[in-house]
């Protein structure tokens, strides 16, 4: 049971941005500048995060506090 809820916990988000992308212009949904603050930003919370963290939580966490 725990595994069908985490596909279809996947599966509701993805979709509602795969409709989202079928119904608009991509330049519509998506943000160049925005895009490039959040990747930068996570790329440099990868870089200074300290030894004992995982290089691609790092890069998650930056993502998210970025975004």
């Amino acid at each position: 049971m725990n595994k069908s809820k985490r596909m279809i916990g996947m599966a509701i988000p993805l979709l509602l941005i795969i409709g989202a992308l079928v119904t608009i212009d991509l330049s519509v949904y998506f943000d160049g500048n925005s895009a490039l603050i959040v990747v930068g930003g996570a790329f440099g919370f990868m870089i200074a995060a300290d030894d004992n963290k995982s290089k691609v939580k790092a890069f998650g966490d930056g993502a998210v506090y970025m975004g």
